[in-house]
């Protein structure tokens, strides 16, 4: 039976808003070298440390091939050590050394839920998408590596302080952005991150470094190339339909010396998914028709990194390094560099690929990883029987490739030089690195963590707190993160990145005086052992009490952990601090010199003084380079000499002793959901559930202020935001050792009010409350005039920033036509900067009389003290009771109107051709029902999405499909981003059209068992258990936070969701009709459209406007939840 109410859905209720933001420049396309710098930068190391087989094994295996050929080798596995782990860790560990040379770590993981979905087994690998390559012929289309989030460390440039307005949630997302994040698995707020499914990682020990000379790059486009098809399974997107279908996803990425693949599904599906995974690196196909796509694409991700302040700094960076070393190599690739002369059909290319793939995919530089609920015998019999096809190409295990030979690789003047930097984004940035040969071997010292951790400490007597008093700084970082360019081979960097105030640019000279300062302070004093006591207690203290990560996350941390540590460190070698060695400290504080340092300087003020006249070749970025003036070294070798104004850290008080755990409660008492309290306090609400399933000694408690003024004007939105800045600034030098001691705290603005969340040990988590409570009762005698002028210099930065992005801009500009109390960018960007120190102290008088008080507590604490800690919060903050009396005003959500309307948004960054185009199509208000059909409809529509517009149109590098719920009123977006130099937005936005009538057929021609499979998927996602308090905790407080208070959503949508095919079945003959859909596009062009909104505030004030959706105006009920 075909199903096609879908169709019908859309016709009935869909009405959408779309959204197109492009550059406003001419459109001609900019001359560039097409050259950049780094490729994918995971979040965790993907740097090895080189060590021969002989470290690991015992005895040699001697594999039966012939010389130089690629063979898959027959022998006996032989069983490594198994990696230490955590007291608390539950997981069951094997470490084997395939015949091949393949080192494999098997995870088995008795956490992870029995329940399955009632699915079709026997819809295999070869009955659903497959097919073999006797079946039939590869011409396929298709799919990539699974899109990558590469930002290069984006908003890592020093200006933390100013994307407080950049981070926070979008609070109508459902997010489920395509191949990076999927479809939500158990609500609106949370993504896949957390589930509990099944996960593989495949470290190949081979980078961006490998790339020869004439194709820079090659190494990336390899990655990319990799999951297009295989020999037995050829059809290019079918391992991503496959994975959708069961509520997976896979990625990819490149560093400098490894390359990492992972994937996650179901459980049920492992297997069939690890057999069609093994195949990409045993028989890729590497066909000549996928390379011509995934070049483009390619080039669409160079493209969007452009404007990344961080890549550019980077690959600038990069260039200091000496001649031909493989530091100065492209490694991102794009159309231009991926082409050889003379072979306009990449008959080469592909032949020079073919040959890298041979010469680097060996299993013997391969490390995998595999976690399920399946024991270890099962795991390893998959492991040996699926992965030990993969051939080797010698008979010795291979030795990976060590460039140590090339020599140190920023031994040049060119290094020693001061530079400035003209960027895109508005900031103040000081950047002092040094390059040090490399640490790797010194992973159980680790000591330029121990470096790190003293320069970047906040506490009394640090550098920060100086730089701060003094108002030239107000954020400070330092260290080295563990990134391929950060940490390799040849070399390690350590890096001191200083936001600067605009009284600390003008007298940067001082302020770098004052790093030398400190730093001949700890040269003096040399290493402190009782430091480093400390610093070894807090890590094993994290360690012992982690929470469980993903285990696609997990999967790929450790498989590049296994190119780095022997194996019993696998798992502890990237975390703990094992052997105090002075020596090896001192050595890299004393080669902290002012004759090794390369200063950077970044700042918008260069753009206006002309001094920039330098150009770097692949990002176009700006600069100038001149050896640092003597004068300079001569005052900071007066300013070492003066008397210091800093101080080690004193023994830390926040550091936890008492690890005992409460009685856990009885489970015929405890609910599943947290329970309202009754505490008989006007305007306070309180939410308790204690831990019946974690049980670690941690708590969470979180606090939402709501408050009318909040949303009164554009200027109090302002002030909201400050306050919540001000108030961190005057805390962090007090309560910084709490957060070094693995304590949380949290102070951000939200839609209607102040959050401050606290969590952690907690043994001391009361003192952490006590000196937030206490500094905000004083917040208007503690506020500083030097201070408060920085802080609105930043945030009117901030959102000048904001606006560079044009996904960030089109989505502010849809809320501020949806949302009657959203108060847009420009709208604030106007009103900060009237803004006094008097208005701050006013605000924040008036807040702290006028709000509600919501709180939810959960973990290691009883019911009386949650009750006790919250009253008490609210108590100390209001301690005259609620002055104001004012009603919070309802949250209402506009209703998008009939018609086609269109928007034009000019980018605030004309050369940047990076653009964007989002079509919104709004359901209406939500119910469960409803809920549950357009969960399926996005699910649906995430594989095709990604498959049509980006790998075989190739709109762009980023296209994906997002389930929204604004407030309470359902609908869900299509989101491409592209290049204004290459598509106009017109033609994107007709290419979504088409995709969506396409689409409407391709429903119309679903099977029921179809259907059916897809919402049996999307039962098991929901399924899954949390896999840590923390993401419990997030989940019960964005109900609080969205108003909802559905604790039991999860279960609401688990029953409505097999509901949905049953409701379907009279709905058969509907399709989805042109002239029943409303169109809204924000373009950046001129068109055939003639029906354009000029005015965002007025569309929004003459729209209709939903009802009020939240009941008792946006506060709870009284009863028990």
């Amino acid at each position: 039976m075909q199903r096609n109410y879908y169709s019908l859905l859309i016709q009935r209720f869909i009405r959408p808003l779309k959204f197109s933001c492009m550059s406003a420049s001419s459109g001609k396309r900019k001359v560039k070298n097409p050259r950049i710098s780094k490729v994918s930068l995971p979040t965790v190391p993907l740097v090895q440390k080189k060590r021969k087989f002989a470290e690991f094994v015992e005895n040699p295996i001697i594999m039966d091939k012939a010389e130089g050929e690629k063979k898959s080798c027959i022998g006996k596995v032989v069983y490594l050590a198994n990696p230490v782990k955590s007291q608390n860790d539950k997981k069951e560990y094997r470490t084997l050394l395939l015949p091949n040379g393949m080192r494999v770590l098997l995870i088995s993981d008795p956490n992870i839920s029995e329940t399955e979905p009632d699915l079709d087994s026997s819809k295999g690998v070869d009955n659903m998408a497959y097919s073999s390559a006797e079946e039939e012929e590869s011409e396929a289309e298709g799919s990539d590596e699974e899109g990558e989030n590469d930002d290069c460390g984006e908003e890592e440039d020093g200006s933390e302080g100013e994307t407080d307005e950049e981070s926070e949630p979008d609070p109508d997302s459902t997010e489920s952005n395509g191949r990076d994040s999927g479809l939500t698995r158990k609500s609106k707020q949370l993504s896949k991150d957390g589930e509990r499914m099944a996960a593989a990682a495949l470290c190949v020990n081979i980078g961006s470094f490998s790339d020869p000379p004439d194709l820079p790059g090659l190494a990336h486009f390899l990655e990319h190339m990799v999951f297009m098809g295989s020999k037995k399974y050829p059809i290019e997107n079918a391992f991503d339909e496959f994975l959708k279908t069961y509520g997976g996803s896979s990625n990819a990425s490149t560093d400098y010396e490894t390359t990492t693949f992972e994937f996650e599904i179901h459980q049920r599906y492992f297997h069939q998914a690890l057999a069609i995974f093994a195949e990409f690196f045993a028989s890729p196909l590497l066909l000549p028709c996928s390379m011509k796509r995934e070049k483009e694409a390619i080039d669409s991700e160079f493209q969007m990194a452009l404007p990344s302040d961080s890549c550019r700094k980077q690959q600038l960076f990069a260039s200091l390094a000496k001649d031909g070393h493989p530091m100065t190599n492209f490694t991102w690739g794009n159309s231009s560099t991926l082409n050889l002369a003379g072979d306009p059909e990449g008959v080469k290319l592909n032949q020079r690929l073919r040959l890298f793939w041979q010469e680097h995919y060996t299993a013997d530089r391969m490390t995998l990883v595999l976690q399920s609920k399946h024991d270890l015998n099962q795991l390893e019999e998959w492991a040996t029987s699926i992965f030990q096809g993969i051939p080797s190409i010698s008979d010795q295990p291979a030795i990976p490739p060590s460039f140590k030979e090339l020599g140190f690789p920023f031994d040049t003047l060119r290094f020693k030089r001061v530079i400035k930097i003209v960027p895109v984004k508005d900031v103040h940035q000081l950047c002092l690195s040094w390059a040090l040969p490399s640490q790797l071997e010194h992973y159980r010292v680790k000591p330029l963590g121990y470096i790190s951790w003293l320069i970047g400490h906040e506490g009394r007597g640090s550098l920060l707190a100086y730089l701060r008093q003094k108002v030239w700084a107000l954020d400070l970082a330092s260290g080295n993160d563990e990134s391929g360019s950060d940490h390799n081979s040849t070399y390690a960097l350590f890096s001191i990145n200083i936001s600067l105030t605009e009284r600390g640019m003008a007298e940067i000279e001082q302020v770098i005086g004052a790093v030398f300062q400190y730093i001949n302070m700890l040269k003096i004093q040399g290493p402190d052992e009782r430091i480093w006591r400390e610093i070894q207690t807090i890590e094993d203290l994290s360690f012992r009490y982690a929470e469980d990560s993903p285990p696609v996350e997990n999967v790929e941390a450790l498989s590049e952990h296994m190119h780095k540590y022997s194996p019993v460190d696998y798992i502890t070698g990237d975390t703990l601090v094992f052997d105090f060695y002075p020596d090896v400290i001192s050595k890299c504080i004393n080669a902290l010199q002012m004759d090794n340092v390369n200063i950077m300087i970044l700042s918008k003020d260069f753009e206006s003084l002309n001094i920039c006249n330098q150009v770097e070749p692949w990002f176009q970025t700006r600069y100038e380079a001149k050896d640092i003036p003597d004068e300079w070294k001569q005052k900071w070798s007066k300013i070492v000499e003066e008397e210091s104004p800093f101080a080690i850290p004193d023994p830390n008080p926040f550091l936890a002793s008492d690890f005992s755990l409460l009685e856990p409660p009885s489970a015929t008492t405890v609910s599943s959901v947290p329970a309202k309290v009754d505490c008989f306090e006007s305007g306070f609400f309180l939410w308790y559930r204690p831990d019946s399933k974690f049980r670690i000694p941690k708590a969470v408690l979180n606090f939402y202020l709501v408050t009318p003024i909040a949303v009164d004007s554009a200027r109090n939105a302002v002030l909201l935001e400050l306050l919540a800045k001000m108030l961190k600034h005057q805390l962090m030098e007090k309560v910084y050792d709490a957060l070094v001691a693995q304590l949380e705290l949290t102070i951000h603005h939200y839609d209607r009010g102040l959050v401050i969340k606290v969590s952690g040990f907690n043994h001391k988590l009361h003192l952490l409350i006590s000196a937030v409570v206490e500094q905000f009762v004083k917040f208007e005698q503690n506020v500083v005039v030097e201070v408060f002028d920085a802080l609105r210099g930043q945030q009117e930065k901030a959102y000048r920033n904001f606006c560079i992005k044009p996904t960030k801009l089109v989505t502010d500009a849809r809320l501020a036509l949806l949302h009657t109390t959203h108060w847009s960018i420009l709208e604030k960007s106007e009103a900060v900067k009237s803004l006094t120190l008097n208005d701050l102290k006013l605000f924040s008088t008036r807040l702290k009389e006028s709000f509600d008080l919501k709180c939810l507590v959960q973990g290691n604490y009883s019911k009386e003290q949650a009750l006790e800690v919250a009253l008490d919060f609210k108590t100390k903050l209001q301690e005259k009771g609620r002055l104001d009396d004012h009603a919070l005003p309802p949250i209402r959500i506009c209703q998008v109107p009939l018609g086609n309307k269109y928007c034009r948004i000019a980018s605030f960054h004309p050369s940047d051709f990076n653009s964007v185009a989002v079509s919104y199509y709004q359901v209406g208000p939500t119910n469960m029902r409803q809920t549950a059909v357009m969960e399926i409809l996005v699910n649906l529509m995430e594989e095709p999405v990604f498959d049509i517009l980006r790998t075989r149109e190739q709109l762009g590098y980023n296209v994906y499909a997002t389930l929204r719920n604004t407030f309470g009123v359902l609908g869900f977006s299509i989101t491409v981003d592209f290049q204004a130099d290459k598509f106009s937005a017109s033609h994107v936005d007709e290419r979504i059209e088409a995709f969506l009538n396409q689409f409407n057929l391709n429903l119309k021609a679903m099977t029921e068992d179809d259907l059916q499979t897809r919402v049996q998927s999307l039962i098991k996602l929901k399924q899954v258990p949390d896999v840590s308090l923390d993401e419990e905790v997030s989940r019960n407080w964005n109900e609080i936070l969205s108003e909802e208070y559905l604790f039991d959503r999860l279960q609401q949508e688990i029953e409505q969701l097999p509901l949905v095919i049953g409701n379907s079945k009279q709905n058969e003959d509907h399709s989805l009709e042109e002239d029943s859909k409303t169109k809204l596009r924000f373009l950046a062009e001129d068109g055939k459209e003639v029906d354009f909104i000029h005015d965002l505030s007025e569309l929004r004030r003459t729209s209709v406007i939903f009802p009020p959706l939240k009941t008792f105006n946006g506060l709870p009920p009284t009863a028990n939840v």
